[in-house]
């Protein structure tokens, strides 16, 4: 029986330098994905937790028309609000520049 000799792949320096900066970069990746991810619920909690509080005042105002008339400004701004995240987000899109 013959054995063929397998040959020895050795890893040189640079290989393994390289190898470790490409791991670096993808972690260092990773982190700023989950830092943005996080940040960007905690800034949604916020907004659904001022909206809650907002209607909860609009709806211990005394007279009915006036909780109405809260209610319809406090959607108002909260349909503006989300129309401008919106047009913002299509036009950086398109253009590949945020509009202010």
């Amino acid at each position: 029986m013959l054995l063929i000799a397998q040959p020895k792949i050795s890893e040189s320096r640079w290989t393994l330098m390289l190898a470790s900066l490409l791991i670096v970069g993808m972690l260092v990746a990773f982190h700023w994905i989950v830092r943005d991810a996080t940040q960007t619920g905690e800034l949604r909690r916020q907004a659904t937790a001022a909206q809650a509080l907002a209607m909860m005042r609009c709806n211990a105002l005394p007279s009915w028309d006036i909780s109405r008339t809260c209610m319809k400004e406090l959607n108002n701004k909260a349909m503006a609000h989300a129309s401008i995240g919106f047009g913002t987000a299509l036009a950086s899109a398109d253009t590949g520049y945020a509009q202010d």
